[in-house]
């Protein structure tokens, strides 16, 4: 029965845990891409705040701030670097930062989904059966979870679920997907069709796990330096 419970709790949007800040920002002023990104993202996490042109002095600046003054914070750093971009996962509570490749985005802009969502409407969580085997997947899925938890915590969240943010491994990469959770009438009176239907939202994004250290400060304490290996 307890494990039950604490798989729902990791599933669920709506349990129990510490309220945590999102903090987005962007390094890059040239490319437009990890601008409209960043913009999708907020546009999933409304709570969050969004800042442009940090380096990454900065960013590593401000975690060591969080982190003595004992703030529960989640940041997201996109930069663009030799042709390449980058995403910085981190958190103030885990002391643990993250480095994935932004291999492929599609951003809402760029392409036009079906689906649609209310802005505070709770979410529900997804993760591949991986995210529980792999080890250097074990460590990002706390990470993930207190990064989109954070709109359910918020006081403007309503008590509505109708969405669905899904993270799928497939062949060393990491496959982000939203999809919408739309209620179809039952037309036929029989038990056997089915009356719900997903709806993809947006923005999709493919990542491709790099490496992850302890501290907050950068490259020190590795915990695991993962390559691509064609």
């Amino acid at each position: 029965m307890n494990t039950s419970a604490d798989n729902l709790k990791s599933v669920f949007l709506f349990s129990e845990m510490p309220k945590n800040k999102t903090f987005i920002a962007t390094s890059s002023k040239r490319s437009s891409k990890l601008k409209k990104i960043s913009q999708d993202l907020h546009n999933i996490l409304p709570d969050s705040k969004i800042s442009n042109n940090i380096t990454n002095k900065d960013y590593f600046y401000e975690l060591e701030y969080n982190t003595l003054t004992q703030k529960n914070v989640s940041m997201l750093f996109l930069k663009y670097k030799k042709k390449n971009s980058y995403l910085l996962i981190s958190n103030t509570f885990y002391c643990l930062t993250y480095q994935l490749t932004l291999l492929n985005a599609c951003s809402c802009e760029d392409f036009r989904f079906l689906g649609n969502c209310q802005r505070w409407s709770k979410s529900i969580l997804m993760f591949d059966e991986h995210f529980n085997k792999k080890p250097h997947l074990i460590i990002l899925k706390p990470l993930l979870i207190e990064i989109f938890t954070s709109k359910s915590r918020n006081k403007l969240s309503e008590p509505v679920i109708d969405n669905v943010i899904s993270f799928v491994y497939y062949k060393s990469k990491i496959l982000l997907r939203i999809y919408q959770i739309k209620y179809l009438k039952n037309t036929y009176n029989t038990k056997k069709t089915k009356n719900i239907v997903l709806l993809e939202i947006g923005p999709r994004i493919t990542f491709l796990p790099i490496k992850a250290w302890s501290n907050l400060t950068e490259n020190k304490e590795t915990i695991f330096d993962f390559r691509f290996k064609k």
